[in-house]
């Protein structure tokens, strides 16, 4: 009868404790943020950092997410000057481009402006197209380039 009485009194003290500690319980496989109850081992994307609850209002770093994280920007450096990828320098007539980080390509000439010569002859003040003809004493020329004259054959005059 002993045993019995004890199991009577130990039987709503048991329930007690569990009722005391179920809360406690509950509340140690949650966490919360932002007024938001999460569960252990899930996971939040707060201002492109990723957290994951590990137990009771204890949150770990695990990492990035969302926004995309950006890198330093990339440049090209010549004479202390920085220069963006995709820009160009010229430097003693040679163009150079930067095409990556810290790295020049020669993409073709610059500097001055090449003068082309004329694209004509003169003959006594005149000018005259090139590949046009002229007829003087008797000999057809051609103007190949500029002010030379070949002489192609006869003409009458």
């Amino acid at each position: 009868m002993r045993s019995w009485m004890i199991g009577m009194l130990a039987f709503p003290l048991l329930m007690a404790g569990l009722l005391l500690t179920a809360p406690e319980a509950e509340a140690a496989r949650f966490c919360r943020y932002g007024g938001r109850k999460y569960t252990v081992h899930s996971t939040r994307c707060t201002a492109g950092v990723k957290y994951r609850c590990v137990r009771k209002n204890h949150w770990k770093r695990i990492g990035s997410c969302g926004v995309r994280v950006v890198k330093r920007s990339r440049f090209c450096k010549y004479a202390g000057a920085r220069y963006a990828i995709h820009t160009t320098r010229c430097t003693g007539r040679s163009l150079y481009r930067c095409v990556a980080h810290k790295t020049w390509r020669r993409i073709g000439n610059c500097g001055p402006r090449v003068v082309r010569p004329a694209r004509y002859c003169t003959y006594r003040a005149r000018r005259y197209a090139i590949h046009s003809t002229r007829c003087t004493k008797g000999f057809q020329y051609r103007c190949m380039r500029h002010q030379h004259w070949k002489r192609i054959g006869r003409c009458r005059r």
